[in-house]
């Protein structure tokens, strides 16, 4: 493309601007996000254009463009999503400080020793799942594997592998919780 047809291009990009704009626009999202997209969809269309072969008007490639960069963008969404929607026993993750044995002396007996027997339960709780659940949930959070790694160990894909320890602290929780109860009712009838 020679630089006068370059000059030209350009021009053309800049009137379908609101076009792009509102691709974005009408699906939700924000003013500044629409302006990002936009500005994405542009930057590509720069790119490449000497791949523009001129087959279909510039403002399909250009619509085609936005709607490659949106499902881009709602794939990223979707997935960190998916990530924010994890759910923890007593809302910590397994590895999480508080569920661990403390090493020092700061925290007060009684704290140390609800923790201890947090702990102590799961561990204790964990066989009691479902063999690939109990696989899950053990290499997730004893042995600090990604979803991914898991997978690859397991032969499963990622989403199983979530879905599988996502029930896992389900079952975990429920049986914390009445066994909490349980606990609770043999004290009021000591008492």
């Amino acid at each position: 493309m020679n630089e006068s047809n370059h000059a030209t291009f350009i021009e053309q990009l800049r009137t379908y601007y609101k076009v792009v704009f509102r691709v974005f626009y009408s699906r939700g999202f924000s003013v500044d996000e629409s302006r990002d997209l936009t500005q994405d969809v542009f930057l590509q269309a720069t790119r490449s254009i000497s791949r523009f072969r001129h087959e279909s008007t510039l403002n399909t490639w250009l619509y085609s463009i936005a709607m490659n960069i949106l499902k881009n963008r709602l794939r990223y969404e979707h997935a960190k999503k998916r990530e924010a929607d994890m759910v923890w026993l007593d809302d910590h993750p397994l590895d999480h400080p508080a569920l661990q044995i403390p090493q020092s002396q700061e925290l007060l007996p009684d704290r140390q020793l609800l923790n201890a027997e947090k702990v102590q339960f799961i561990r204790k709780t964990l066989p009691e799942l479902p063999d690939r659940m109990r696989a899950c949930c053990h290499l997730r959070f004893f042995e600090q594997q990604s979803y991914q790694e898991i997978a690859s160990h397991l032969q499963i894909t990622p989403e199983t592998v979530r879905s599988q320890v996502s029930q896992g602290i389900a079952k975990i929780r429920a049986k914390w919780r009445l066994a909490d109860r349980y606990s609770l009712g043999e004290e009021l009838d000591e008492a």
